[in-house]
C-alpha cells in the first residue's frame, strides 16, 4: 500500500535507501528545471529544511514556497523521477505532477498489455513511452501537459537500450529533451548502444538538449567515469551533486541531468519524497 508522505509541492527525483542489501521503497529527491529565453537566473530567498538539498546553475540555495510560485509561471518546469513501476502511483501523481509541464519517468515496469487509457493524468496527454522488451522491469515515460506541443524523435532512439526523445517548441523556441534508464546489468554492448543514442541528440542543430534518467554509474567516484567523460566530450554540464542511491555503508550519485546549455535554466534542486511503502 502506498501512503502519501510529508512533501513541498516542487519537482520530484529519486533517492533511494537500502538496508542490509535489500532496496527498500523509493525516497524521492526533487529536480525543478525551468526553461526561458527571455528570465534572468533568480533562486530568491533562501529557505532551509533538513529534508532538502539543492543545485542551481547560478545559485545553491534552497527555494522558498513564495519563489517557486513565480518560478513556476516563468518558462518550462521539467520532473524527473525513478517511479519504480508508474501505474500504482497514478493516484498520487494526480495531485503531485499538476504543477509542472514536462514529467520524466524512469522504471516504469509497463507492457504492452498496458494501454494508454490505463495512464491516464489530469491535464497532461497520453504518455510517450519506451517499454521494456522481453523481461520485466525497466522502462521510461515522458509525459507533457496540455496545451504544448511535443513530437517523438524515433530516429534518436537505438534499439536494445531503454531511451525516449521528444522535441518540445515552446516560446519560439526547440527544446530536445531525453528520458533514459541504464539497468545496472548493462554490459559493454549496452554503453555503445548508449553512446549512439546521446551522440544522435548532440548532432542535431539544437541549443536547448535536457537529458535526465538513471544510468546506474556513480558520478562521485571521479570525474574520469565513463559517464562524467560522456557528458564532458559534448561540453554538456551536469546539474546533480548530491548522492540519489544510498546503503548502510554508501553513497551514490546515479541519477543525473545534463544540458548543453545552462543559459536559459532558472534554476535546479532536489528534496525529499512524497510517498512511501508501508509494510
Amino acid at each position: 500500500m502506498w501512503q502519501v508522505a510529508p512533501v513541498h509541492p516542487w519537482l520530484i527525483y529519486r533517492y533511494r535507501i537500502q538496508q542490509q542489501g535489500i532496496p527498500q521503497a523509493p525516497y524521492l529527491q526533487r529536480i525543478l528545471l525551468l526553461l526561458s529565453g527571455d528570465i534572468h537566473p533568480n533562486p530568491g530567498p533562501n529557505s532551509t529544511t533538513n529534508s532538502e538539498q539543492s543545485s542551481s546553475s547560478s545559485d545553491s540555495s534552497i527555494i522558498s514556497t513564495d519563489s517557486y510560485v513565480d518560478l513556476i509561471n516563468s518558462g518550462i518546469s521539467i520532473m524527473h523521477l525513478n517511479i519504480q513501476s508508474l501505474k500504482p502511483k497514478l493516484d498520487i501523481l494526480q495531485i503531485e505532477s499538476q504543477p509542472f509541464d514536462i514529467l520524466i519517468f524512469t522504471e516504469t515496469w509497463l507492457s504492452h498489455s498496458i494501454s494508454d487509457d490505463d495512464l491516464v493524468i489530469s491535464n497532461v496527454n497520453t504518455p510517450f513511452r519506451c517499454d521494456r522488451q522481453g523481461r520485466q522491469g525497466g522502462g521510461v515515460a515522458i509525459y507533457v501537459r496540455e496545451g504544448l506541443h511535443a513530437t517523438r524523435r524515433l530516429d534518436l532512439s537505438v534499439n536494445g537500450i531503454e531511451s525516449l526523445w521528444i522535441d518540445l517548441q515552446f516560446n519560439n523556441k526547440t527544446f530536445l529533451i531525453g528520458g533514459i534508464y541504464r539497468p545496472p546489468d548493462s554490459n559493454n554492448n549496452d554503453w555503445v548502444l548508449l553512446e549512439e543514442s546521446i551522440d544522435r541528440a548532440f548532432n542535431q542543430v539544437c541549443e536547448n538538449i535536457i537529458v535526465a534518467g538513471d544510468f546506474n554509474i556513480n558520478v562521485l567516484n571521479s570525474n574520469t567515469n565513463k559517464m562524467s567523460r560522456l557528458i564532458s566530450s559534448y561540453n554538456a554540464d551536469q546539474l546533480i551533486s548530491s548522492p540519489t542511491h544510498f546503503t548502510e555503508t554508501s553513497s551514490s550519485l546515479i541519477d543525473l541531468i545534463f544540458v548543453k546549455d545552462t543559459r536559459h535554466i532558472i534554476t535546479s534542486f532536489c528534496s525529499g519524497p512524497f510517498y512511501h511503502r508501508s509494510c
